[in-house]
């Protein structure tokens, strides 16, 4: 499938009651090589990478650039910790340290994520 639009795809998938598409983004970082994703929901616009100064600091600096973006726009949104254990990136102290964070990807199938 070719990169579509969400309208397009709307239009082409969403049925009501059966399935529904739900625009997001994945705010990809990184904190020494260990990958760092946060998955933003109901974003208006693209966020960008914080890169800060260790793995909980950009989990929380990302996750409150997109609350900030959220707040501009009026928007509800939802970020979350996307597959922590993908290639080792975050660990259960890390996540466990988290001060907001109440939502995070338990499964991904992804091969170099480590169950």
């Amino acid at each position: 499938m070719r990169l579509q639009a969400l309208e397009e795809l709307l239009a082409r998938f969403e049925v009501a009651g059966q399935f529904l598409l739900v625009q997001g983004e994945e705010v990809t970082d990184s904190w020494e090589k260990r990958p760092v994703h946060i998955n933003a929901v109901n974003l208006e616009r693209v966020v960008a990478p914080q890169h800060r100064d260790s793995v909980t600091d950009t989990i929380v600096r990302n996750m409150e650039a997109i609350q900030a973006e959220g707040e501009r726009s009026g928007r509800e949104v939802l970020a979350h910790l996307h597959h922590p254990n993908f290639g080792r990136g975050v660990t259960v102290t890390e996540v466990a340290a988290m001060p907001h964070e109440r939502f995070f990807e338990v499964y991904n199938g992804h091969s170099c994520v480590r169950h």
